[in-house]
């Protein structure tokens, strides 16, 4: 009933609503013959996720696809995107984690034809570290509640002993209400994988790279102690969870243990393998965890574009509404590189706003009553090159021996603007005047982060799966930021300067 009450009505006729704003943009699709898009801003916390699943249902029930097996599959692309991306953080129960522009195409008389999702800035540092209070994205919960009422644990090699135990998901207390939760989104989960398309093995398999990611974060490492102590060599400490994962991708124990404790260089056509230290063996665990995440966020979000059979180069209908539903601007009591690139591109939302929103008289607000200040020289001081503060943290990024502390005396003498605040003390920290407030950033583990560096052993290993997905997600051409060709979602400061 509310959804026909906004069909076709001029905006005064009805209270305000957010299906008002998605018929304002089917209406001018269909009467300017032009693509809309309607961008959805505001800070973490603020509804703006659901505000998007609202305008994707009001714009799929006013643009009634031909049959009914369309809207259902569009319908279902949400919940499982939140699924993989979103995660529970100190403010907010259903944070999105990732940013996402989904186009919803349609014929020039109004019918929706397909959908396609481009995603933005996946958080994948939140596979392996998270601050005190925050929990792993959604789906290792549901995993874990959902195969255990099918009955399905052991063909996982999960446990709810296990479960107390798992690194990765961190203080995971449990209550009942929360598993029955977890178990009816499961239950989701496994409906909109099946009205999109997924075959029962991809789903399986989509599982398996979940379990083994949990057990992988569960891998210690001990020195090995020499007898002349010169030997750095590091070990597994319990290999029950190593066997685990090396059944779970389908590759050898000794292989993965190779990999995770030793490196090769070639020097002069030769190749030297050198054993990683114990940090070094838990950075490449921890590697191999986000990479493993990173690339089958990808996969699954092209294999719904695939199966929503979009393809805009060869289509009679170039018409599209476009969401953008993209992480608020977050300030909390320790912000890292994600909080970072998270507030970068909500300052290119803002800029967007100043230039374009502000200028119109909507809904009858006069607008010398709107207060907004120009946000152009906190942009130029972020993103230009090359004394910007991202330009100069790729270039550091770009020096082996670079610490945390050689990047913070880069950013203190290079950036010269008084929205950038230096500490009165020798803290690894600096602050940013942003449109939204002042935030301050500790900048340890900005340089690893920025790299998102995957060990080319580890890619080695998993090219050489007998399982053909884990082998196709490695055997995909990566781009300059390490990423898949076949999309692009993990965070580097290169894709948030480009990706809006």
């Amino acid at each position: 009933q509310e959804q026909r009450r906004y069909r076709g009505q001029s905006r005064s006729d009805n209270p305000p609503h957010i299906f008002a704003v998605a018929d304002a943009a089917y209406q001018a699709l269909l009467h300017q013959r032009q693509n809309q898009a309607i961008v959805i801003s505001g800070e973490s916390g603020a509804g703006k996720t659901e505000s998007a699943n609202l305008l994707l249902k009001q714009l799929v029930y006013l643009g009634k696809a031909p049959n009914r097996n369309l809207e259902e599959r569009i319908l279902q692309v949400n919940p499982i995107m939140e699924a993989f991306g979103n995660a529970r953080t100190g403010i907010n129960a259903n944070s999105s984690r990732f940013g996402k522009f989904l186009d919803l195409t349609m014929t020039k008389g109004g019918k929706v034809t397909g959908a396609r999702v481009s995603v933005y800035l996946l958080e994948q540092s939140r596979v392996s570290q998270r601050i005190q209070g925050e929990r792993n994205f959604h789906v290792f919960y549901y995993l874990y509640d959902g195969l255990e009422s099918e009955g399905r644990m052991a063909e996982f090699h999960l446990d709810p002993v296990l479960r107390l135990r798992h690194h990765y998901l961190g203080d995971d207390v449990q209550d009942m209400e929360s598993k029955k939760t977890n178990i009816a989104r499961f239950k989701q989960l496994k409906v909109g994988f099946r009205l999109l398309g997924f075959q029962d093995e991809q789903v399986d398999t989509v599982y398996r790279i979940l379990a083994a990611i949990l057990h992988l974060g569960d891998l210690e490492f001990g020195e090995v102690v020499t007898q002349d102590n010169t030997d750095n060599k590091s070990r597994i400490i319990d290999l029950a969870p190593l066997h685990r994962v090396s059944k779970l991708l389908g590759v050898e124990p000794s292989d993965l243990l190779e990999s995770l404790t030793s490196n090769s260089v070639v020097t002069r056509g030769e190749t030297i393998t050198r054993n990683n230290t114990v940090i070094e063996a838990c950075a490449a665990r921890d590697a191999m965890a986000k990479g493993l995440y990173g690339r089958l966020f990808d996969w699954m979000v092209n294999q719904i574009n695939t199966l929503l059979m979009f393809s805009r180069a060869c289509s009679d209908e170039p018409l599209a509404v476009g969401l953008l539903d993209i992480f608020g601007f977050e300030n909390f009591p320790n912000n890292s590189f994600e909080q970072l690139c998270i507030n970068v591109a909500n300052e290119q939302i803002q800029y967007y706003f100043n230039q374009h929103i502000f200028t119109w008289e909507q809904q009858g607000i006069p607008v010398d009553l709107v207060e907004f200040s120009d946000n152009r020289p906190v942009l130029d001081m972020l993103l230009s090159k090359p004394l910007g503060l991202l330009a100069l943290l790729d270039e550091e990024s770009r020096f082996p021996r670079a610490t945390d502390r050689s990047l913070i005396e880069k950013f203190h003498n290079n950036v010269k603007s008084k929205f950038y605040v230096r500490p009165k003390s020798n803290a690894l920290c600096f602050a940013v005047h942003h449109y939204a407030g002042r935030v301050v950033y500790q900048a340890e583990n900005f340089l690893e982060k920025n790299r998102n560096f995957l060990p080319p052993e580890v890619i080695q290993l998993l090219r050489q799966s007998h399982r053909d997905m884990v082998r196709y997600l490695f055997q995909c051409p990566l781009t300059k930021n390490w990423q898949p060709l076949l999309h692009q979602s993990g965070v580097t400061t290169s894709d948030t300067q480009h990706g809006l």
